[in-house]
């Protein structure tokens, strides 16, 4: 066991064992000799570790019966893996370097190792677009919304998960047309009508009330796009649409708008 090999580091790298190193075979891969060319000796290099090293914290003792037939217990000193590079790059005339030059070896490979699994199991783990379109779409089905607008909420978010697809989400979003022979009217447009009715102002603020209570709509409660979702019983008198977003370039988001037939609902 004279030589030392990048195995050898790899095995007490991935070694569960807190001192893995015998001492006595440490002392074979340090190959440590005196000025002369002779091994150093063992007492000296036990006296060098404790000089240098803290018990239980960098090596531990240990008493062996290895040879039954004498009873006699052989003491055994075990190093960590850091004790073990440190003192050998601290012994003259030795391997030390060498020794250290095989385990940062190992490290930088099984570094390389771990950041490669882990980018594996990030892209594993990422649902595909046609994931996200799939989920999206049996979600929105069951709540009986236009087709058209099914596909615009898949296409944004698909485009939350990969913004690389945004620019083509938008442009997508503008080739669903919906049409229709009535003219669709906003909340605001819906105040309005209310007012003259009335005499009473109605903002949109109110006018989303009234449609909520005569449960007509109801907020999203997946974000803002739309803000409002129609219910079954509004489904009849409203459409969601495409519009641009105000202040934002080049981006799409759906609204719910109504039929002007909706006012004599709310005006009762």
């Amino acid at each position: 066991m004279n030589n030392f090999n990048k195995e050898l580091a790899l095995t007490l790298i991935d070694s569960s064992i807190e001192f893995p190193v015998d001492f006595d075979d440490a002392m074979q891969w340090w190959d440590c000799r005196t000025k002369d060319g002779s091994l150093t000796t063992r007492r000296q290099l036990v006296a060098k570790l404790k000089q240098n090293f803290d018990q239980g914290l960098d090596w531990t003792f240990a008493q062996i019966y290895e040879k039954v037939q004498t009873g006699r217990p052989v003491d055994k000193i075990y190093l960590t893996v850091d004790t073990f590079k440190e003192m050998g790059m601290m012994l003259p005339s030795g391997k030390g370097k060498e020794i250290r030059r095989y385990f940062l070896e190992c490290e930088r490979e099984l570094k390389q190792l771990r950041s490669e699994s882990a980018q594996t199991q990030t892209v594993s783990s990422q649902p595909t677009p046609r994931d996200i379109a799939d989920f999206v779409s049996v979600i929105l089905n069951i709540a009986g919304l236009d087709q058209s607008m099914i596909a615009a909420s898949a296409a944004n978010h698909v485009a939350k998960y990969y913004p690389a697809l945004r620019p083509s989400a938008e442009d997508l979003k503008k080739e669903l047309v919906i049409e229709t022979s009535e003219k669709l009217l906003t909340p605001t447009e819906l105040g309005l009508i209310l007012e003259q009715r009335t005499g009473i102002k109605h903002s949109a603020q109110r006018v989303n009330k009234l449609l909520s209570e005569n449960g007509l709509q109801t907020p999203n409660p997946h974000g803002k796009d739309p803000a409002w979702l129609p219910t079954s019983k509004g489904s009849e008198f409203s459409k969601l649409l495409l519009a641009a977003q105000k202040g934002i370039k080049d981006a799409t988001r759906q609204h719910l708008q109504w039929f002007e037939s909706v006012v004599d609902v709310l005006a009762v």
